[in-house]
């Protein structure tokens, strides 16, 4: 699994992480987020949004605290059309 991966990586690099997820959509990701920052002091962000509208005020609220945030594309499913 990827994330325990990222886990060990980060531990023996003595690195804190939290995870937060199991969003349902872009509303519900962008509260998370909010209640991340507002609750617990980060020094980066790594995140995977399911839009980027819905995230572009959080996460320039979030930069503007002098957080570094970066974001990766969320993979969706082929359903077929990615090997041909």
């Amino acid at each position: 699994m990827p994330g325990q991966d990222l886990d060990a990586w980060l531990t023996r690099r003595k690195v804190a992480s939290t995870t937060v997820s199991a969003a349902s959509g872009a509303p519900e990701q962008a509260n998370q987020l909010q209640d991340l920052v507002t609750a617990t002091k980060i020094d980066a962000l790594v995140i995977l949004p399911f839009e980027s509208a819905a995230l572009t005020r959080p996460v320039q609220q979030v930069k503007a605290k002098g957080v570094y945030v970066t974001a990766l594309p969320l993979r969706r499913p082929c359903r077929g059309r990615c090997h041909r």
